[in-house]
């Protein structure tokens, strides 16, 4: 197992959840794989208060996590749309923030990650299945000339380090991601993606490159430490495989469940989201 050096205090690995049972069960195996090769950095997961009674339960079983406990998020465009956003409010003061989605399998110890000079960490390119996202760069540079500053290339925001405090100015920017969101769906401003899934992306690089931060990119091919679940590559690391194949099986079982919540024929979405 590693350890850091540096005040564990003050480093802080963060999941947010709200809503359905499955995603705590994706934080629970993600932690897991988190262990495998460190077993003393602080790690917590936000849950936003459901109308599930038992909302949280689930996270008693990851090793070493603490559970922050968190108001139920708004409707519209400010609410569950920026989770992971509104996460950061309820951190506890530390100084440097490593958000992963819920279905982050690590391969690696997170410190060699967090060893970064920069503001903000994380990588430049925003994926769906086999395909890329396009992204309008000459509408993402007009809205930013229009606003007066560059905007940041669209970035993944399923790994995102956070240094220096930064995530405490991300934190008093929320009303500014739900203003650029309304001001895409009010159509006052031309949307620049060919996709509308991953508009989160886009209200954050938007609103990101407007604070200055110095940023850089983490991906390095030759180098595996993050994975999603559908990441379609080799699996590379044995104490993280099984945890895969147990990713599999609970992300099958929220497919099905939104197949038959809007009467689409088996398989429909699977195909969708993996291709």
């Amino acid at each position: 197992m590693s350890h850091s050096a540096a005040d564990p205090k003050r480093r802080l690995v963060v999941y947010a959840v709200s809503g359905p049972v499955l995603y705590e069960k994706m934080v629970v195996n993600s932690v897991r794989s988190l262990r495998a090769f460190n077993d003393s950095i602080p790690v917590c997961c936000v849950v936003f208060s459901s109308d599930r009674a038992d909302a949280g339960d689930l996270l008693s079983s990851a090793p070493g996590l603490e559970v922050v406990a968190a108001p139920p998020l708004a409707g519209g465009a400010g609410g569950a749309f920026f989770a992971k956003w509104h996460a950061l409010e309820y951190v506890p003061d530390v100084d440097e923030v490593l958000f992963l989605d819920a279905d982050t399998v690590l391969f690696d110890d997170v410190e060699r990650f967090f060893e970064q000079d920069a503001d903000f960490v994380a990588r430049e390119e925003t994926r769906c299945g086999r395909g890329g996202d396009v992204v309008d760069w000459a509408a993402m540079d007009r809205i930013g000339r229009a606003s007066g500053y560059d905007i940041w290339p669209v970035f993944n925001t399923g790994v995102m380090l956070f240094r220096s405090g930064f995530h405490r100015e991300v934190a008093a920017m929320l009303d500014r991601f739900v203003s650029v969101a309304l001001n895409f769906v009010t159509k006052p401003a031309e949307y620049p993606c060919s996709n509308t899934h991953i508009s989160e992306e886009v209200c954050a690089a938007i609103v990101l490159g407007a604070s200055g931060a110095r940023r850089s990119a983490f991906y390095d091919a030759r180098e595996v430490m993050f994975r999603s679940e559908f990441a379609m590559v080799p699996i590379g690391s044995a104490p993280s495989a099984p945890l895969l194949h147990t990713f599999t099986g609970y992300y099958w079982e929220c497919i099905g469940r939104i197949c038959a919540e809007r009467l689409l024929p088996a398989g429909t979405l699977a195909q969708l989201i993996t291709s």
